[in-house]
């Protein structure tokens, strides 16, 4: 029997990550076999026995019954892997100039590096970059990935190169990669700071963090920032790809979790909740 007193801390839980204006139109109710069956997951007898073995959650709870009823806005996993009906669902990379901003509002944006058919889908910003900032920008029009990689909790790494006026002093490195520095209610702690070239001054810096802005960490500290270069955001890595300035990339979401699988990070975030 389900605990519904769990099923109720997933229903706040998904409610809280999601703006109201977020919410799938369809809340249509339907069972999970013909649910799977629509989404064409396996034949009909694998989609039973899967079930059975207990291997399909509905909003982090396994579900044993064929005919259990879910809505089709409810968050289902198959063999760990996200099963949707919305099969419109994008994920775009943008290799961000420096000069653009983040936000449609301003006049100089990136969604107008996007085709137009791209440029007027509700796409949200997983992570932003101030305008003299460039590189990778991740946008989707899927809330929960985006709400994802925004929390620092669920350890999506970000890398960056950063080019300074002076090198970074041992005090200064010893703070930020101890107890970190404080920002307007963010804490930014570095995982790695590693100098690519010491005559520049230029650093390959790593950190898990929520939306903010990396170059006032550096402007707090005293340092001119030169450039600020993201290059990566979990193991997608506009580098490897070679995603040209200015250009976008349609990727795959299970790629940013690529050495991990995908319900490992959606199950810690259940047993989260559960704590």
């Amino acid at each position: 029997m389900i605990d519904r007193n769990i099923q109720k801390k997933i229903h706040w839980f998904l409610s809280e990550i999601d703006d109201s204006s977020d919410k799938p139109q369809s809340q249509k109710e339907i069972t999970l076999l013909k649910f799977l069956q629509i989404c064409k997951v396996a034949p009909r007898r694998e989609i039973e026995e899967t079930i059975q073995k207990k291997e399909v959650l509905v909003n982090g709870i396994p579900i044993t019954e064929l005919n259990y009823k879910i809505k089709t806005s409810d968050l289902v996993l198959y063999k760990g892997k996200r099963v949707s009906l919305n099969k419109n669902n994008l994920y775009l990379a943008i290799n961000k100039p420096k000069g653009y901003f983040t936000k449609r509002s301003r006049e100089k944006n990136i969604f107008q590096l996007l085709p137009e058919t791209y440029s007027k889908k509700k796409l949200y910003l997983a992570d932003e970059l101030d305008q003299n900032s460039r590189g990778l920008v991740v946008l989707s029009t899927d809330v929960f990935f985006v709400k994802q990689i925004r929390d620092a909790r669920y350890k999506v790494m970000k890398k960056y190169y950063v080019q300074l006026d002076n090198p970074i002093v041992s005090m200064d490195r010893n703070l930020l990669m101890g107890r970190g520095l404080k920002i307007q209610n963010q804490r930014y702690k570095f995982l790695s700071i590693v100098n690519r070239d010491p005559e520049k001054h230029i650093y390959e810096i790593s950190l898990y963090t929520e939306r903010g802005n990396l170059r006032k960490v550096f402007e707090e500290l005293f340092y001119e920032v030169k450039d600020l270069y993201r290059f990566a955001i979990g193991e997608l890595n506009i580098e490897q790809t070679k995603l040209p300035e200015g250009h976008y990339w349609e990727f795959e979401p299970s790629i940013i979790w690529k050495n991990t699988p995908e319900a490992n990070y959606l199950f810690e975030l259940y047993q989260r909740i559960f704590d």
